[in-house]
């Protein structure tokens, strides 16, 4: 197992006029499952094979633990790299796929086979190793790809965004095998991915990339209550968080804001009122109140779950759009019908004129 340090990390390709990542800094713990989240081309997958050494950085350090390994390649760093694509050999067995880098590293064949099957044992696929790739499901491929990064037992396990070509119920299994792979082995693990339900799953901490910065680094649970700016409070959440625009009173004092043309919300107490451009609230935070008492919404879409029902609709008098998630189905409510919204002010997150979270 290692931790890993990146310090003042860049990385400009050459011709381009601004760099893909810039001064990045960050502290990985010896064991951590760490995530990297974003938009597509925020950069986290570029980091992701400048720690593995498939690309070079521009500047900056990398090490693992106390070794700085910018001059090592990437079999001399021991990390291990899951990819989206299976990159299975189709002519070779399972058992020797998953044997292959040993095999190439010179270990002899009682030692291969000893890993690889350990390595089967550990992802449950002992049955399938005389099987060739073109016979396996895709969950099993992918068993079979992280197997054979377990058999070299690496300091480090890199994934890119390694479930994004199974469909919605396997990716589900997945994460579960994951999470308990993560528990036996102990090892320290970087996951990429664009989903923000999968980097609220696994991660023991998250570290959300846009633009080729970080913009915040914490727990699922930091990020979710706690984000720092606008940008995380949007990416993190799904339905996505509610950034409501703010007409900012003109007293420090006021107990109230006024949310466009729709109505206003109870403030928290001891909040500079005049800083607050914008207010954040999750759909779950928010219920039906009485006539005249919140925002008033025309409902334009209701989605029943089951066991909760979301209701989009779009604020009286403009364009913006809210959503609500309710707990139980709402068979009492209409496509059409006009409702009024409010929440605690407690449940509230302030933005200021910057996008920057105000402290509550």
């Amino acid at each position: 197992m290692s931790s890993l340090s990146l310090t003042n990390i860049a990385k400009q390709y050459p011709g381009a006029n601004s760099y893909t990542i810039e001064n990045l800094n960050l502290q990985i713990h010896d064991g951590e499952f760490m995530v990297f989240v974003g938009p597509s081309g925020c950069g986290k997958t570029t980091l992701l094979r400048m720690i593995s050494g498939l690309e070079d950085i521009t500047d900056g350090e990398i090490a693992f633990g106390d070794s700085v390994v910018n001059d090592l390649s990437p079999a001399q760093r021991g990390s291990a790299m899951v990819f989206q694509s299976y990159a299975l050999y189709p002519h070779m067995t399972v058992a020797e796929n998953m044997g292959f880098a040993l095999k190439m590293a010179g270990a002899s064949k009682a030692e291969q086979q000893a890993a690889v099957k350990q390595a089967a044992e550990t992802l449950q696929i002992t049955q399938l190793l005389d099987r060739k790739p073109k016979a396996l499901s895709g969950g099993q491929r992918q068993r079979v790809a992280i197997g054979r990064a377990i058999v070299r037992k690496p300091k480090v396990f890199l994934f890119d965004e390694p479930l994004s070509n199974l469909d919605a119920n396997l990716r589900v299994q997945m994460r579960v095998e994951l999470s308990r792979l993560h528990q036996e082995l102990g090892t320290t693990m970087i996951y990429v991915t664009h989903d923000q339900v999968e980097a609220m799953t696994l991660g023991q901490r998250i570290a959300v990339f846009n633009h080729g910065k970080i913009e915040q680094v914490g727990t699922p649970l930091d990020l979710y209550h706690r984000p720092a700016n606008l940008f995380v409070a949007e990416f993190m959440g799904s339905p996505k968080m509610n950034l409501l625009p703010a007409k900012t009173p003109a007293d420090a004092q006021a107990k109230m804001i006024q949310i466009l043309d729709a109505g206003s919300l109870a403030l928290p107490a001891g909040v500079d009122a005049t800083k607050v451009r914008t207010v954040g609230i999750r759909p779950e935070a928010i219920s039906i109140v009485e006539k005249d008492q919140g925002l008033s919404c025309q409902i334009n879409l209701i989605e029943q779950l089951g066991d909760s029902t979301i209701v989009y609709g779009q604020l009286t008098g403009s364009d913006k759009d809210i959503s609500v998630r309710l707990v139980g189905s709402s068979s009492h409510l209409a496509l059409g019908q006009t409702i009024d919204l409010g929440c605690q002010p407690k449940d509230m997150l302030l933005f200021d004129a910057e996008g920057r979270a105000i402290a509550v």
